[in-house]
């Protein structure tokens, strides 16, 4: 009965000493981890060299240069003739999904993902490029988890992207 007592002390002082908290931290993709992607790609229409990107017909017609990126997994790249255009590439498998926006539409999509969270960012581009005339906070959010509150923010910034969005400001580029 002792030896008992003494087995189950055991287990419980091991129990109780591997239960501490890591020390991990949870980390996503790099800058890097989208410039490679983005980079190693033969995307039909674009090309990539280092930190500018380069893209030849339609809407989005230019040389860019990257301005900030998206959870690692797209891009927000600025005009180079400085005339405040952007250009916000996401590559999505064998497509490269890209939208033309001003700074007030930018900065209306950085609060959308903000809203979503990073990891939601391809479904905002794509809903965004994909809806048409006007984009609806269903297309917008797909599988994020949000609430009310948070769909009425994101319909205040939809306003801006519907009140300005033309159909060929998204482009699909396949690989």
């Amino acid at each position: 009965m002792k030896t008992l007592k003494i087995l189950y002390i055991i287990f419980i002082l091991i129990t109780i000493s591997s239960c501490r908290q890591s020390t991990l931290t949870k980390t996503g993709p790099g800058d890097d981890f989208f410039l490679d992607k983005l980079a190693n790609g033969n995307w039909a229409g674009v090309s990539v060299n280092g930190n500018t990107i380069s893209i030849t017909g339609g809407s989005s017609e230019g040389n860019y240069t990257l301005d900030s990126t998206i959870a690692g997994l797209g891009g927000i790249y600025k005009d180079d003739k400085n005339n405040g255009d952007y250009v916000i590439a996401v590559p999505d498998g064998s497509n490269l999904h890209t939208v033309k926006v001003n700074e007030e539409e930018k900065n209306a999509i950085n609060g959308i993902i903000g809203i979503v969270g990073e990891e939601n960012a391809l479904g905002v581009i794509t809903g965004i490029g994909t809806s048409g005339e006007s984009t609806s906070v269903d297309d917008v959010v797909k599988n994020a988890n949000v609430t009310d509150k948070e769909k009425e923010k994101i319909q205040e910034y939809l306003d801006i992207l519907n009140g300005k969005e033309s159909t060929d400001s998204y482009q699909k580029y396949p690989i």
